[in-house]
């Protein structure tokens, strides 16, 4: 399940969500940073097999890159401080530093104040960053993240039940969206299952169906079927 961290820093500048984009992971982090701390940053995220990029913030000072390893390598936390900037008249990002899966630890970006506060943006138990929040305007104002569990490797459970039927096989795909069951006379005689590939959606069922069957909704990607 996701899990939404933050933000840290200012209230002023406009909110930004990029975890509502549907990007699955992330390629390469730019901060821009000046004498002031961090103007903005830019983020290029994986989404259906191909790159976009989001940017947040102004360009007035130095841009310098964070590449990931990716898809192996991901963000874990962000540590970071922010204080009041007299230029920009309200609080900003001053300093990030990003910690990745494969524990590397990037340079540390902005410019460091005397009198700042520090924070921390983590998921629970080493979960993915999937996507940037915050609010930004002429710098970066606050920063937050969205994190989600990193996938574990496949992992085969023998079918319970009976002996007789045709034996099938649905395969592996991205996730569950939806579950649907038939009953007859009491007993389970039909399922049907949505599955996510990518950006498409692909049904299979089984058995046969008697009754109109119950139908149990999944909010892919957030929520996920962890046991039957």
């Amino acid at each position: 399940m996701a899990q939404k961290v933050g933000p840290f820093g200012g209230n002023k500048g406009d909110a930004f969500d990029d975890g509502v984009l549907g990007y699955t992971g992330l390629k390469k982090v730019t901060v821009g940073e000046n004498g002031n701390g961090v103007d903005c940053i830019k983020i290029e995220y994986e989404k259906d097999g191909t790159f976009e990029t989001q940017m947040h913030g102004s360009v007035t000072g130095i841009l310098k890159e964070f590449e990931l390893n990716y898809p192996d390598e991901y963000i874990t936390s962000i540590q970071g401080t922010y204080s009041n900037v007299a230029r920009y008249n309200t609080t900003i990002v001053k300093t990030l530093t990003f910690k990745t899966s494969h524990g590397r630890t990037s340079p540390m970006f902005g410019n460091t104040a005397i009198f700042s506060t520090d924070f921390v943006v983590e998921g629970k138990a080493g979960t993915k960053l999937i996507g940037f929040h915050g609010r930004s305007g002429s710098a970066l104002d606050a920063i937050g993240a969205h994190f989600f569990a990193s996938a574990s490797p496949l992992k085969h459970i023998e079918p319970r039940g009976g002996f007789g039927g045709n034996a099938w096989d649905d395969g592996v795909y991205d996730g569950v969206r939806k579950i649907s069951v038939g009953l007859n006379c009491g007993n389970i005689s039909y399922v049907r299952f949505k599955y996510v590939k990518g950006s498409t959606s692909v049904k299979h069922s089984h058995g046969k169906m008697s009754e109109e069957p119950k139908e149990f909704k999944v909010d892919y990607p957030n929520e996920y079927v962890t046991s039957v």
